[in-house]
């Protein structure tokens, strides 16, 4: 009986077209320079390790470096493994494509890249890509993305070392003008920019983390989140990173059902004149957080409980600033109505003021003559903390009398 896997290629039959390609195969499939397949010592093609890789040549295919392939390392199919980072069905895959054979699908096809997105950087440079690969698991059509970056004209399949940015990041610091839709998926960006706006979104989506404020401010921002709980806490995490510096709305469309996001919204013909209605209906965002509820559609803020602003601080210009009389409770030195700090070196007696202050401002007296007043009083001390005070108040006690 024939024996496949996931790739669709029979690796017997693979090796049989094969044989006599070896050096070809990991010139053209595993990416390594011909230069390098002559069985001399060469700087590795991998870790850029000097004078300690060389190709067998005896027929197999098998290469070695001594510092970071030096085991399992016997034939092609291992090489093709060890520099594309893949596992052995896809190296089979990628094999059996380059030799032209025909593939069988199977129940768990080998996934086929169906999109490529590149994130540039402001000059255009490719950064990184992301591969959409579709096939089947368990006989269902599934997805998965790819991430990658190019080394040296070889393909690294991992982002270690680089910074996340944004898709369209480029058109983000020149379209300032119009709204930025945040959304999550480069599929879903695509469809957005087929309607002409101007559409964003990070890599990975909600499982990759981008510090938004550093790429987008002072603009109008529509977050468009996912129909399901991380695609909730995505479009949160976002807006909170953006809050201050931006006008957001967190736009929730109707109808989606769990799982669905703006492109499957698209899909059903919704059209650009009905979304840019929603957002201009929908409200800026005041700070106040959200979840996700399964079953859920059309989901509006959650009101369950009580509702937390998330602080952050709101930039103001100097000259909106305006000129208040302050209300001191101790002219010149504590002002009412506020958090005061009391900081200095060890053993210059803080805290002994702090409870002195504290005395006064409770009962009224004439030194430092503080406004008296029923005010709430906080102190504060991690280190032996009751005996410390007590020991401080009988201290103020032979001190200063009775206040």
């Amino acid at each position: 009986m024939e024996r496949k896997n996931s790739s669709g290629y029979n690796k017997e039959n693979v090796k049989a077209v094969a044989k006599g390609r070896e050096i070809e195969i990991l010139e053209c499939v595993a990416g390594i320079p011909i230069d390098f397949l002559d069985g001399k010592h060469h700087t590795c093609p991998k870790c850029g390790g000097k004078d300690r890789f060389r190709s067998f040549n005896d027929g197999t295919g098998g290469v070695i470096c001594n510092q970071c392939f030096k085991e399992n390392n016997g034939d092609y199919f291992a090489v093709v493994q060890w520099m594309q980072g893949v596992d052995f069905p896809e190296a089979l895959r990628l094999i059996g494509d380059y030799l032209g054979m025909e593939s069988q699908p199977t129940k768990n096809a080998t996934y086929r890249t169906v999109k490529t997105w590149t994130y540039t950087d402001l000059n255009d440079k490719p950064v990184y890509y992301v591969d959409r690969k579709e096939g089947l698991k368990n006989g269902k059509p599934d997805k998965k993305f790819v991430q990658y970056r190019k080394v040296n004209s070889q393909t690294v399949y991992n982002l270690d070392g680089i910074t996340p940015i944004p898709l369209n990041w480029k058109a983000i610091t020149e379209r300032i003008d119009e709204t930025l839709f945040i959304v999550e998926g480069e599929k879903c960006c695509d469809a957005l920019t087929a309607f002409g706006l101007l559409a964003t979104s990070a890599s990975g989506g909600s499982n990759t983390k981008i510090e938004w404020s550093n790429y987008v401010q002072n603009r109008q921002v529509a977050i468009l989140p996912d129909q399901d709980k991380p695609g909730y806490q995505y479009a949160l995490d976002v807006a909170t990173s953006l809050w201050g510096s931006n006008q957001i709305k967190i736009v929730f469309l109707p109808g989606l059902a769990e799982k669905e996001d703006i492109a499957d919204w698209i899909d059903r013909e919704g059209t650009k004149s009905e979304l840019l209605q929603i957002v201009e209906s929908t409200p800026v965002w005041d700070g106040l957080p959200f979840s996700y509820a399964s079953g859920d559609t059309a989901k509006e803020p959650a009101a369950k409980g009580k509702k937390e602003i998330i602080r952050r601080p709101r930039l103001i210009n100097p000259a909106e600033l305006e000129e208040k009389e302050i209300d001191w409770l101790w002219f010149n030195k504590i002002v009412a109505g506020c958090l005061n700090l009391l900081a200095g070196l060890a053993g210059i007696q803080k805290t002994f003021w702090s409870v002195y202050l504290r005395w006064g401002v409770w009962y009224g007296t004439s030194k430092p003559q503080p406004k008296p007043r029923w005010t709430p009083h906080f102190l504060f001390r991690l280190e032996r903390l009751r005996c410390f005070f007590m020991r401080k108040f009988l201290i103020i006690r032979q001190h200063c009398g009775s206040f």
